[in-house]
């Protein structure tokens, strides 16, 4: 396959789950498999390749957790700690071989690979694409055009801005109607996990053995 047709499927798995009781947010069980995982798994049909920023001392339990997937895992680790989402994106991009990128946090267990299909789909021949949901751009899941999406993440980390509502406006991405999203199975597909009452009962319960998961 030529370079120019790659896809890279990022996901950001490094930061630190303040508000997560229990331990790494990315590892967190559900149905059995790690958050990250799923975020993965949706991510794979349709990529060449998967490029997770994530911390050192992650590295281990992230490729445990996602390694033996049908395409090529690169852990993409931060040069200066703790900078925030956009940096780690910057991160996993500067990594990527893909002409265009599919991103999104591991917080997302529900994506839908056609849904992912269908962004980078309407991404080619532009900076991107990104979903419009009740009236607003969501940040996430998000197809970038790599070089672009490293230009507007230089841009924006020269001028401290880092959040991802100036992200999308420097990116210029194409804005998919809410009503694609709806199609695919929004709500359902763009929840995501922010702390662990978000998870579901079965997913919250401790083990038989008193543990935390």
């Amino acid at each position: 396959m030529t370079a120019d047709v790659r896809r890279t499927g990022v996901v950001l798995a490094g930061g630190r789950s303040t508000r997560f009781e229990g331990g790494d947010k990315a590892l967190a069980p559900l149905d059995g498999e790690p958050l990250v995982r799923h975020v993965a798994s949706a991510f794979a049909p349709v990529v060449d390749e998967l490029v997770v920023n994530c911390r050192p001392e992650q590295a281990d339990d992230l490729t445990a957790a996602v390694g033996d997937l049908s395409v090529p895992l690169v852990l993409a680790f931060d040069p200066i700690r703790d900078r925030g989402p956009l940096f780690g994106l910057r991160t996993a991009l500067r990594h990527a071989t893909g002409a265009y990128a599919l991103a999104a946090p591991c917080d997302m267990p529900w994506l839908s690979t056609p849904l992912l299909e269908h962004l980078l789909s309407q991404a080619v021949g532009a900076t991107g694409a990104v979903l419009e949901w009740e009236r607003c751009v969501r940040p996430f899941p998000a197809a970038i055009h790599v070089d672009s999406g490293l230009v507007s993440c230089s841009e924006l980390l020269r001028t401290g801005r880092r959040g991802f509502g100036a992200f999308r406006s420097s990116l210029g991405p194409v804005v998919v109607d809410e009503r694609v999203a709806r199609a695919h199975g929004a709500p359902g597909i763009l929840r995501d996990v922010d702390v662990r009452a978000d998870l579901p009962e079965a997913a919250r319960r401790p083990d038989p053995s008193g543990v935390d998961p």
